[in-house]
């Protein structure tokens, strides 16, 4: 695979890799924020649950304050107005201030007279075991000399959960003073009154009334089809006991939105990235491999035509570090084909002095070979001029081979003139 594909495949899942982790991650981190943003907003509505319950127990102990300083009712304690309870706690008008139980005690905390409502929506007397309850909570009401203390709680009795007001009786006009009595309102929260509240909150509650001992599940979970975030705001009795549990199932908007969103970020993170990276590999192709895969075919070129050739490599003037490239090979192809061209010149003489070394050996050694023989053949030549000399000595001077001796020695004179010549 060619170095261009190479770098381009590598760039192409780099950025791709890059894109998907990015993506995933925000996908992540935006369903993360979502999802804790769920867990707050359903603390913030388990909390604003409880408030608004507690403040049904406010309003429920400003009636009774109502009730408890009036003129008529602190009669009814003394012993006046005994058609008090029949005329102001009928059935109507207990069902009206949604009070299922009404109850006065005189100033040591005896009943006087009681009432509660009846599914029927008729009225009876309160039962003993609710009396015992509220003389107990009334004790502090009773023993607070300024009839200030006011007692809002929540009582359970079983699987009924109640809201609780007790507060002293006197005068509107007489503030300050010892309490007459004590005047008792309880709410049933039952199923009417759940209902009621739903509306209110504008969510679906529940009531949970756990065992005594048991624990308590988190203030927040997870329906069992994970459809629904529960959240739980424990309401607790005059001690801080948590004696129940109000259960709110809220719809997760918050998470389909969140998931919602992680989704199209992802995508646009990861179209982003496509987008980048395509034009990434764009520019890196058009401003860097491509010169890069050109400068290859240029050097594939000059070395098909070798060092002979005179060919160089196209420089442009954009002055970066591919154009410096370029003229480093162009100026290393200068000085290799000038060290080719002195080593061929330098080739040539070498041979030229071998040819002449061979040359000066074969004249010496034929020297030596020519030599040796003049040396020789001089020889045989005084020897002869010798023998004769001796020969013409021994002849008279009118001897007739005289004369051919003299042309003989003569002869013998331009011989050794010729061997002189070749030593």
């Amino acid at each position: 695979m060619k170095l261009q594909r190479k770098a381009l495949l590598l760039v192409a899942i780099t950025i791709g890799v890059l894109t998907l982790s990015s993506a995933f991650v925000s996908r992540l981190s935006i369903s993360a924020s979502f999802l804790d943003l769920e867990r707050k907003q359903a603390t913030v509505e388990a909390a604003r649950a409880g408030r608004i319950l507690n403040q049904q127990l406010v309003d429920l102990a400003a009636t009774l304050m109502d009730y408890a300083y009036w003129d008529d009712t602190v009669s009814f304690v003394s012993g006046d107005m005994p058609e008090y309870m029949a005329d102001n706690f009928a059935a109507d008008n207990m069902k009206y201030l949604r009070i299922s139980k009404v109850l006065v005690l005189d100033g040591k905390g005896q009943p006087l007279k009681g009432a509660q409502i009846t599914p029927d929506e008729t009225l009876e007397a309160v039962d003993p075991a609710m009396v015992r309850t509220v003389q107990r909570l009334a004790s502090s009401v009773l023993a607070d000399a300024t009839s200030e203390t006011v007692v809002r709680t929540y009582h359970r009795a079983g699987d009924t959960l109640y809201l609780v007001a007790i507060s002293a009786i006197r005068s509107q006009f007489s503030a300050g003073t010892p309490p007459k009595g004590a005047m008792v309102m309880v709410r049933n929260f039952d199923t009417t009154e759940l209902a009621r509240f739903s509306e209110i909150v504008m969510h679906p509650v529940n009531l949970t009334l756990p065992a005594a001992g048991a624990s308590l599940p988190p203030e927040i979970s997870e329906d069992a089809d994970a459809q629904h975030l529960l959240a739980r705001a424990p309401i607790a009795d005059q001690s801080g006991r948590v004696i129940a549990q109000l259960t709110l199932s809220l719809p997760r908007d918050l998470k389909e939105q969140g998931r919602a969103l992680a989704i199209a970020a992802a995508v646009q993170v990861a179209t982003a990235g496509l987008i980048v990276g395509a034009l990434f590999l764009f520019l890196l192709n058009y401003l860097f491999l491509r010169r890069l895969a050109r400068m290859h075919r240029e050097l594939a070129a000059i070395s098909d035509q070798g060092l002979e050739g005179s060919a160089r490599l196209n420089v442009s003037d954009d002055n970066d570090e591919l154009s410096g490239l370029g003229e480093g090979v162009n100026g290393l192809l200068d000085r290799v084909r000038a060290d080719s061209a002195r080593q061929v010149e330098s080739h040539a003489r070498q041979e030229a002095l071998q040819l002449q070394l061979l040359h000066s050996q074969k004249t010496e050694a034929l020297g030596r070979f020519a030599g040796g023989i003049a040396h020789d053949f001089n020889n045989s030549l005084a020897a002869v001029t010798g023998w004769v000399l001796l020969a013409k000595e021994d002849l008279s001077p009118e001897h007739p081979s005289k004369s051919s001796l003299d042309k003989a020695l003569e002869s013998l004179r331009y011989g050794k003139g010729l061997m002189r010549q070749l030593l």
